[in-house]
């Protein structure tokens, strides 16, 4: 049983160039919206791409180490995150929520 507000995980890359994906689907959808909160930095900086549900895009570049509030951005199909440079990063408490 993981508490994760009492034992945060953090998620690393192996170099600056990787991505990590995050969307939402089930066996009927294969995009289900939700709504972007935050992230937080612990090592970057890094690059944050928000896709919403219409097709359009925003991106935030060079995000550097602390907690991001983005508003609580809704409709939101896809979050792309990637390094700045070749160096790895490290976030943590990407605060995402469901419908």
């Amino acid at each position: 049983y993981v508490q994760p507000l009492l034992e945060p995980r953090t998620l690393s890359s192996h170099s600056g160039d990787q991505w990590i994906k995050i969307y939402a689907y089930d066996y009927n959808n294969s995009h289900i919206p939700f709504e972007f909160w935050g992230i937080k930095v612990i090592e970057g900086p890094v690059e944050v791409w928000l896709q919403k549900l219409d097709g359009s895009w925003s991106k935030w570049t060079s995000l550097g180490e602390a907690t991001w509030s983005f508003d609580y951005a809704r409709d939101v199909k896809q979050i792309l995150i990637s390094g700045v440079g070749s160096d790895s990063f490290t976030i943590d408490n990407i605060k995402v929520k469901m419908p």
